[in-house]
């Protein structure tokens, strides 16, 4: 089963389960673990991922705000979760890993950003190496919604 990988972007750590899925992802009780910060967060059981759709995991950010900070309306394939002030940590260097609810490793880890700003993905949702960007996004730029093709990231 392909799809997209986890990837960040400023506060907001999202997780992709691609348009090539033919139904929905069950990500309940999966966790996204942050290493060098020693940081875990659980999905809450329950969640589940629509086809084509992404799920958004941001660290004390409501959905509105979010919203109005990056300039886009989320859709209904969006499940959007608010971490409270748990997750993630971002000051340097972190990396991150996609657990399952078995502890599987599904992605992960990803690389350590060096700088206080950027953001990395892959091209091909099962190619690696992962490719890292380095500039300062601006707020209405710095995120856009997957293509079919997870390819214009």
């Amino acid at each position: 089963m392909t799809r997209c990988r986890p990837l960040l972007a400023l506060a907001a750590l999202l997780l992709l389960a691609g348009p090539v899925l033919a139904q929905s992802l069950n990500v309940g009780g999966w966790k996204l673990e942050q290493a060098n910060s020693a940081q875990t967060y659980t999905i809450p059981a329950g969640t589940a991922v629509p086809a084509g759709g992404y799920l958004i995991v941001a660290r004390d950010a409501s959905e509105a705000a979010f919203e109005t900070y990056y300039g886009v309306t989320l859709g209904a394939n969006v499940v959007f979760l608010n971490s409270a002030a748990t997750f993630p940590f971002i000051n340097g260097d972190e990396t991150y890993t996609l657990r399952n609810a078995a502890n599987g490793v599904e992605d992960g880890p990803t690389p350590a950003l060096t700088g206080a700003v950027g953001a990395y993905h892959r091209l091909d949702p099962e190619a690696s190496p992962w490719t890292v960007i380095d500039t300062t996004p601006t707020p209405a730029r710095a995120w856009r919604p997957p293509t079919p093709s997870c390819r214009a990231w």
